[in-house]
């Protein structure tokens, strides 16, 4: 993607077409000093926190009126955005579901999936010894896996795409999970996953379904891990306080 600084717009079109806005030549909210998208369609600063906000609002929703939830959510948030942060995880390709170009593929969905189990791990653990401090960490923790969920659906590809290719998946039935990924692998970048795009990018149908099963997913994630095990143990310190 081509910037103009003088003008202070992008004089590319967004390969992705419309599927942000009517506005094709506009990159993270016209701010790109202020905000960054290194990985793709789940930028950092404007799809994973309104994709977090949505999940949390569905799964908590029963129990939104005991919480200080904007606090929660502030919490989820930032240790979501952080996984994108240059100067630690940008590079730790396995986490985004990604590889290097020439990565066996099994190594790196192998440390994505370590990475997920640690972090799910450490929610449980955090949420069931209680106290402030630990339910906060439990919560970072949830933010950090869900950043890696959600990255999931944006570049997974089939074990059988081309080195710059990637078939439509969930919109034509054929997506999977964290949980179920035995026909996918890691989006190479560059490669599958190509610089300045996504796997999906030329694909509406195939972003909107994406986004679609990675809503669902974290969803029911959160109504475990948050709703129950989180909750169970820790909303008397995060309770919304009296008017």
């Amino acid at each position: 993607m081509a910037y103009h600084p003088t003008l202070g717009t992008w004089v590319q079109r967004d390969p992705a077409g419309y599927v942000d806005g009517s506005n094709v030549y506009q990159y993270v909210g016209s701010d790109p000093v202020g905000a960054t998208d290194p990985m793709g369609l789940w930028d950092q600063n404007f799809e994973h926190p309104p994709m977090t906000e949505k999940a949390y609002d569905e799964a908590i929703a029963e129990k939104m009126y005991l919480l200080d939830n904007k606090r929660i959510v502030d919490i989820i948030v930032k240790a979501n955005q952080r996984i994108d942060s240059v100067s630690t995880n940008f590079d730790n390709y396995p986490i985004h579901y990604n590889r290097k170009v020439g990565e066996d593929p099994a190594i790196a969905k192998r440390e994505f999936h370590a990475f997920v189990a640690g972090r799910v791990d450490s929610v449980q653990f955090f949420s069931k010894r209680g106290g402030a401090r630990l339910c906060k960490a439990a919560l970072i923790a949830l933010g950090e896996v869900t950043h890696a969920w959600q990255d999931f659906f944006s570049h997974a590809v089939l074990y059988t795409a081309g080195p710059t290719q990637a078939a439509p998946l969930w919109w034509a039935g054929r997506g999977g999970t964290p949980d179920n990924d035995y026909h996918l692998k890691p989006s190479s970048y560059p490669g599958e996953h190509p610089r300045g795009a996504e796997p999906a990018a030329a694909d509406p149908a195939e972003v909107s379904a994406r986004k679609e099963a990675a809503h669902s997913y974290v969803v029911d994630r959160y109504r475990y891990l948050l709703a129950e095990a989180w909750f169970g143990e820790c909303w008397c310190y995060f309770r919304k306080k009296a008017d």
